[in-house]
């Protein structure tokens, strides 16, 4: 019974999913931790944090150099890059990535993510609701 459910899915998405469960397993004995990337109008603010909510790193455009342009793609990559040199030492392997939804460097973000040995369990892209520019009523007190 079992056989025949599976011949409806190939050989290679069924492995796949293994592994990826066996992967999301032998994370969870080890330490996640969550990397947080917010992005203003001009600034970029990452943290780093445990699985606690204990902030171990927090780092933001202006840290690293003191200029008007701290919202630049080559200033990320250097705030990832100090980060990632965090990473080493602290010997971790599993992050959890959570990104604004507006952020418009995704791109740049993955490529850097690509170079180092560093698995990503899941990425949460955070969008916040819009109000179209109408402010809630307040409420009627009596």
């Amino acid at each position: 019974m079992l056989s025949n459910n599976l011949d409806f899915f190939s050989t290679n998405s069924v492995t796949h999913t293994f592994k990826k469960v066996q992967e999301l397993f032998s994370a969870l004995q080890y330490k996640v931790y969550f990397l947080t990337i917010r992005s203003t109008l001009n600034n970029f603010y990452i943290t780093l944090t445990n699985n606690f909510g204990q902030i171990i790193v927090v780092r933001s455009g202006g840290t690293l150099k003191s200029s008007s342009k701290k919202n630049t793609s080559y200033n990320l990559e250097l705030i990832l890059l100090e980060i990632f040199k965090i990473f080493a030492k602290l010997q971790i392997q599993y992050i959890l990535l959570k990104i604004d939804f507006m952020i418009l460097k995704k791109k740049i973000i993955t490529k850097i993510l690509q170079k180092f040995n560093i698995k990503i369990i899941g990425i949460q892209l955070n969008s916040f609701p819009s109000f179209n520019g109408i402010r809630a009523k307040k409420k009627r007190r009596i």
